[in-house]
């Protein structure tokens, strides 16, 4: 079909600097040339093609060669318990997108997190809105260090699981006390105050992109967080929240923040793919469905009167503030691939990219469950389509 020089490829697709340019160009790079076949229908017509150019005398060396991908679940000994993982399809999509930007910037506002976690990252900063102190603070519950660490678990370092975008950076905020209850005021203040953030980071680099990840709420509307949600969605942010844990419609019940217009709302399903008799649904609001049921959860190690004592520092949790991180890391490999979607079209393409569950068709929005693989391969081509 059509051959190119590598070096000639690499030059025309990269902003190299011309020093850069003038090392590809002296290397052997410019001997390399890569060669597209097309409408080869079968192995005779590949093998006459190969015969014919193994027989020109300037060909030092050919290689067929097959495109990049993730060797395997990594190195992680729990990554087997990860059932949700392959069901999502994370691996197929870290394959394509990578493990995320740091670009991509992730706020989580929940009961803290545990920086003594041997699977758990440094987070790129933190705030204490309950004392009101800048500090990565310290996670007494457990439920903050599991729904951020579901996220941000460090990949092949031979420890715990793997995270569905570990290569964010990832902010952590604690609205939660410890007993897991907290003022809608804290949450109100760490959305204005990472928005806040978020357009400081913009201004430095346009390439800069926020999202919400909450696993927290309560019975709504709340005034002070549609304000707050408000300005978030018009500075561009993706907001993610966990439908709740009971059998009621968000139309009915407007749990909050999920049953804000414009949040993401995560719904539980199971491992047989079905929505679980004890979420909440909502097929008028913007709903999709995430495994949300014995989930590997990393927990406090290090933290005493967090009265988690297993010295794996996991234990297997339920309910939909799990399946929210998914969904928030599958949008976060979606934005590290095509930065230039607009929230509109993040949200429409997460709805529109989960697998078909029949049975949810007239609960769910999405009509089923998120599959992170369709979602981060959408075939744009060279722009993104319109909303």
């Amino acid at each position: 079909e059509s051959y190119e020089f590598s070096s000639d490829k690499l030059i025309r697709e990269s902003s190299f600097s011309s020093e850069m340019v003038r090392k590809i160009q002296t290397s052997n790079m410019p001997n390399i040339i890569e060669l597209r076949l097309k409408n080869i229908e079968n192995d005779g017509d590949f093998l006459e093609i190969f015969n014919k150019i193994s027989k020109d005398e300037n060909i030092k060396e050919i290689r067929m060669i097959s495109p990049m991908q993730a060797l395997g679940h990594t190195n992680d000994p729990q990554s087997a318990k990860q059932w949700y993982f392959d069901r999502v399809k994370f691996p197929e999509a870290q394959a394509i997108a990578g493990y995320g930007s740091p670009d991509i910037h992730v706020m989580s506002p929940d009961s803290g997190y545990t920086v003594t976690h041997p699977d758990l990252p440094q987070p790129y900063s933190g705030f204490n809105h309950l004392t009101n102190t800048k500090e990565i603070p310290v996670d007494k519950l457990g439920h903050g260090t599991g729904t951020a660490g579901i996220i941000v678990q460090i990949p092949n370092n031979g420890i715990g699981g793997i995270g569905t975008a570990p290569g964010v950076s990832l902010w952590v905020r604690k609205v939660l006390g410890d007993t897991g209850i907290g003022p809608w005021s804290a949450a109100a203040q760490a959305f204005l105050d990472q928005t806040d953030e978020c357009m400081k980071l913009r201004r430095a680099n346009p390439n800069v992109r926020c999202i919400f990840t909450v696993s927290m709420g309560g019975l709504g509307p709340i005034p002070v967080i549609d304000v707050a949600l408000d300005i978030a969605f018009a500075e561009g942010i993706i907001v993610v929240a966990a439908a709740g844990n009971a059998p009621v419609d968000l139309a009915r019940f407007p749990l909050y923040p999920a049953a804000k217009k414009g949040v993401i709302a995560v719904c539980a399903s199971n491992e047989d793919d079905q929505l679980t008799d004890w979420s909440v649904y909502g097929p008028e609001h913007l709903t999709t469905m995430a495994p949300s049921t014995d989930i590997l959860v990393p927990v406090p190690i290090g933290v005493p009167e967090s009265g988690f004592n297993d010295p794996s520092g996991y234990f297997s949790g339920s309910g939909t503030s799990f399946g929210t991180p998914q969904v928030a890391g599958a949008i976060a490999l979606l934005w590290s691939r095509y930065r230039d979607l607009t929230p509109d079209q993040i949200r429409f393409l997460t709805l529109g990219s989960a697998d078909f569950v029949p049975s949810a068709q007239q609960f769910i929005a999405s009509s089923g469950r998120i599959n992170a693989d369709t979602l981060v391969n959408v075939p744009f081509g060279e722009a993104p389509l319109p909303p």
